[in-house]
């Protein structure tokens, strides 16, 4: 089962609606807001989640597990949380889709998928009340996120023109 995320902000709609004669431009500010998401989600697993969506600690019988299993602390040492081998951390932050369970790839001219098929995945995002697994979001767009995304696609689209008329754009924060 793949798992994905999707960018669903009305005023981003109305970018890309708007570069409908340039696939290359479109092309272009998907390819920063897929950058954007890896960046994101690398300083999630680096700093173990971020406000509103901080990761719990790992259960102290999850710590004894990985001690005797030789797996502690786990990829990177410092926040083992969900980097045990490094993995998923590896597949979420690849923009070429070329890691091993990383999936990358164009829907068509106003879309792209990214994200990664690893089982479990899912399950680590949202949690698993019935294996006792509390949910750990890495993978979402922020507010910031959708800012940056914004400002990218506006600058690209409007930077550099004098005289052009910038349209004024509601963006959630």
């Amino acid at each position: 089962m793949a798992f994905n995320i999707i960018l669903d902000d009305k005023d981003f709609r109305l970018y890309i609606k708007a570069l409908s004669k340039n696939v290359q431009m479109r092309s272009l500010i998907l390819m920063a807001a897929r950058n954007v998401a890896a960046r994101s989600a690398g300083k999630r697993f680096r700093d173990g989640g971020e406000s509103p969506y901080n990761w719990p600690a790992l259960a102290d019988s999850t710590i004894r597990q990985r001690i005797r299993e030789g797996t502690w602390p786990g990829e990177g040492g410092s926040q083992p949380i969900l980097r045990r081998f490094g993995k998923l951390r590896e597949a979420i932050l690849d923009t070429t889709g070329s890691k091993t369970g990383s999936l990358f790839n164009r829907l068509g001219p106003d879309a792209i998928e990214f994200g990664t098929d690893f089982v479990g995945a899912d399950s680590l995002q949202k949690g698993d009340r019935s294996r006792n697994l509390p949910a750990r979001p890495f993978h979402y767009w922020s507010g910031a996120d959708v800012i940056k995304i914004t400002k990218f696609a506006m600058s690209f689209m409007y930077g550099g023109k004098i005289g052009s008329k910038r349209p004024v754009f509601n963006v959630p924060v």
